[in-house]
């Protein structure tokens, strides 16, 4: 009888337990969080190290979701807006800028605006970036600066021009005059060898595609956008630079065919024969360190036989201080369940002990960002002091931290109609090179055309 009511009472007691663990297993044993990512399946983008790092640092569990439609006709907003849903994603990494304020408008981003903890700390251009697009709301926020733009200038020629380098931000116009001024002391020198700019072309036949985008990439700094009023390049900032580029390419632009060939990335300006060149931060490392990881198998060398000065890329009259800058994203979605667990990891992911690891590793974090090498968000006087320490003195990474705004791109949405706003402005670009048209006349040709989104 005793041992009837003791096995009742142990049956009774583990049924308790069970029914315990049932109804609480969420709390118990918690799902892992789901964060969307684009190329999870390449070992490159380290996604396994950065799901480590949460768990060691935070205590959670993470499961990464593939954001990349399989659909190549799909439209990759609507897709990660569909994602976000059926797999119940509480966060995104990466979702790039052409997207952001279509997915913001459709309201499936929660509002971290008073919720990033050292927001003092992040870059000033990022949150600004982030402000505008988000109509003064934070919705997103890059953990990274994966591309920036500058004027990279020879100061051994500058002195034997008799001319400073440039100190911060310069306008595009006054950039141009101080090409012509190089020109005009270069040839009271009698120096033939030497060429105020270092700018690549490619010109295959009757057509050009300008190398890198560079039209266009650092166009985006004009915070304006490339389509307005239904006209190509409609707004003023665009039509002015366009002319501007249209001389710059007039004057200085060479083809691959008459540079040498060894140097990549359209680094050329390394061989000492140029004053200025423009570029990203490919250029700057390459420029700077003795030796660049580009990947696995092609470590990269270029050697500058001259002291180098670095300054922002030139903008638009009354923009200075705007920083022309690519970014990543990281947001929380609205639906999620579990949204203080994610700001947890936002806001590690901001730190600066993040930060600073992704310093001292800096070509292992590509999850978070299109390229390498990028600048963490997260600065401050210690992570500034390391950067500069990584660039041995050729590089004061200050240039990046203290500028103040950035510039929204406004892309055109639609893939295909962007498409042709790129070879429309190529081939305008081309006919000048190839001294079919003036500046004048190209530029006129895209602003007579209807362009509408």
């Amino acid at each position: 009888m005793r041992k009837s009511l003791f096995i009742s009472f142990a049956i009774l007691a583990f049924a308790s337990i069970a029914v315990f663990l049932i109804l609480n297993s969420k709390d118990l044993f918690p799902k892992p969080l789901r964060i969307g990512a684009y190329d999870i399946g390449n070992e490159s983008r380290n996604y396994a190290g950065l799901s480590y790092d949460i768990k060691e640092r935070l205590g959670l569990e993470t499961e990464f979701v593939e954001l990349t439609p399989l659909d190549e006709n799909a439209n990759p907003a609507e897709h990660l807006m569909q994602t976000i849903k059926q797999s119940e994603l509480d966060m995104v990494l990466g979702v790039p800028n052409v997207h952001i304020q279509q997915i913001i408008n459709a309201d499936v981003f929660a509002d971290i605006t008073d919720d990033i903890l050292e927001l003092g700390n992040i870059q000033k251009s990022v949150v600004d970036v982030a402000l505008k697009i988000g109509n003064g709301k934070l919705y997103f926020i890059s953990p990274v600066i994966t591309e920036c733009y500058y004027l990279f200038e020879n100061k051994d020629l500058l002195r034997e021009l008799d001319m400073a380098p440039v100190n911060g931000f310069i306008t595009w116009d006054d950039f141009f005059a101080r090409l012509g001024k190089i020109e005009s002391k270069l040839q009271i020198l009698g120096n033939s060898e030497v060429k105020p700019l270092a700018m690549v072309v490619q010109n295959e036949g009757e057509e050009a595609v300008f190398a890198e985008d560079d039209f266009f990439m650092f166009g985006y700094g004009l915070d304006s956008p490339l389509v307005y009023n239904n006209k190509l390049l409609g707004h003023s900032k665009w039509s002015d630079y366009f002319l501007r580029f249209s001389e710059m390419i007039s004057k200085y632009g060479s083809n691959y065919s008459e540079i040498d060939q060894r140097f990549i990335f359209n680094t050329h300006f390394s061989n000492g024969n140029y004053v200025a060149s423009l570029g990203g931060n490919y250029q700057l490392e390459l420029y700077t360190k003795d030796n660049m990881k580009l990947n696995d198998v092609l470590p990269a060398k270029v050697n500058l036989d001259f002291e180098l000065s670095v300054s922002p890329l030139p903008v638009s009259a009354g923009d200075e201080g705007m920083l022309n800058i690519r970014l990543s994203s990281m947001a929380i979605s609205k639906a999620s369940k579990r949204k203080a667990e994610s700001l947890r990891i936002l806001n590690f992911i901001l730190s600066k002990d993040y930060a600073m690891k992704m310093i001292e590793h800096r070509y292992e974090y590509s999850n978070l960002g299109a390229g390498i090498p990028f600048f963490p968000a997260y600065f401050d006087d210690e992570t500034i002091k390391r950067l500069n320490e990584m660039y041995d003195g050729k590089f004061d990474a200050s240039l990046i931290y203290n500028a103040d705004r950035g510039a929204v791109t406004y892309p055109v949405q639609d893939s295909e109609k962007r498409g042709l706003a790129y070879r429309l402005v190529s081939e305008a670009l081309a006919d000048v090179f190839n001294k079919k048209k003036s500046g004048e006349d190209a530029l006129k040709t895209l602003l007579e055309g209807s362009f509408s989104e």
